[in-house]
């Protein structure tokens, strides 16, 4: 009887390319209570996934849209915080905080 082996060769690739650009708008650029405010980080790049702080006690979100839709209900000075990420593999890459101040009237 033959004895046999086997060979298992596993190759892993990833990217670790950084997200070399982490940027977002909003409009209206002055809105006022209860209005829609449209958060857009199309400016970002390498990036897949998106983590919001609007500066108003409401929980973060985490998302993989470039848009994401928030409604203020209180005028006053608020500080918006997006993380942009991605996730090669098993390593998770995130860009540095970006921040906006504005005002909701």
């Amino acid at each position: 009887m033959k004895k046999c082996s086997l060979f298992i060769v596993a190759i892993i690739f990833f990217s670790c390319a950084k997200i070399e650009k982490s940027c977002f708008d909003f409009s209206p650029s002055e809105p006022f209570s209860g209005d829609v405010v449209v958060f857009n980080a199309s400016c970002s790049q390498y990036a897949s996934t998106y983590k919001w702080s609007f500066g108003d006690g409401s929980p973060d979100t985490v998302t993989n849209s470039l848009t994401i839709n928030h409604v203020y209900r209180s005028p006053g000075i608020y500080i918006v915080e997006m993380k942009a990420g991605r996730k090669d593999g098993i390593v998770f890459i995130e860009g540095k905080p970006q921040t906006k101040m504005f005002v909701v009237r």
